[in-house]
């Protein structure tokens, strides 16, 4: 267990008796966000039994003095392990205090640990989301060396509420749009190990938004 010593934090690895707490901190973000819960109790538990994800090692629970989930991160690394992408979430009152830096830090860590799993010659960045309300992330994101690559926003079309990649064709039609809808989905990424190019798959970070 390790501390963010001026905060008198605690961070530490989940548990599965965590889930229930990482759920509730997690839609309170999303409350604050984007006025809507994200996701369930069983959901979160599901996420940390899929094939290849160590909860031991690939995510970090942030508590307080009494025990209250106030931070949270979770990374996946799937084949071919070029683009490993990494959720934050941290509770509105603890926002500033350092808490998603040390979270941020703790991820990228571990991607670069994993970059053995990369093919040789490949390109390797990590990947991180936010809402476009959430300037905090942003900021953090940019001072640490991101930049925004992808953006997606929510669209309602037949009852089906997704978020959708911009076309081409559509993206600069549709800025003044986006810049209206506040639940706009930026993509940010990191380069970790310069090469050769990869297909940038953003199924992670859509999916979990999507749910």
């Amino acid at each position: 267990m390790k501390t963010i010593d001026e905060n008198r934090l605690q961070v530490r690895v989940p548990r599965m008796a965590d889930a229930p707490a990482v759920a509730g901190l997690i839609n309170i973000c999303a409350i604050v966000e984007i006025g809507a819960v994200r996701v369930t109790v069983g959901r979160v538990r599901r996420e940390w039994q899929i094939p290849g994800f160590d909860l031991q090692t690939d995510a970090w629970l942030v508590v307080a003095g009494q025990g209250q989930a106030v931070g949270f991160a979770v990374i996946q690394d799937r084949y071919p392990h070029v683009c490993p992408a990494v959720r934050i979430c941290v509770h509105p009152g603890y926002i500033g205090r350092g808490v998603g830096t040390r979270l941020l830090a703790l991820a990228e860590e571990r991607a670069r640990h994993r970059l053995y799993r990369a093919p040789a010659g490949m390109r390797v960045a990590l990947y991180a989301g936010a809402w476009c309300v959430n300037q905090m992330a942003r900021r953090l994101l940019y001072g640490q060396g991101y930049r925004l690559v992808r953006r997606f926003w929510r669209v309602q079309a037949h009852g089906d509420d997704r978020l959708l990649p911009a076309p081409r064709s559509q993206r600069a039609s549709r800025e003044a749009e986006m810049e209206q809808v506040p639940y706009r989905y930026d993509v940010y990424e990191k380069e970790l190990r310069p090469g050769m190019m990869q297909p940038y798959d953003p199924a992670f970070l859509v999916d979990s938004v999507n749910r």
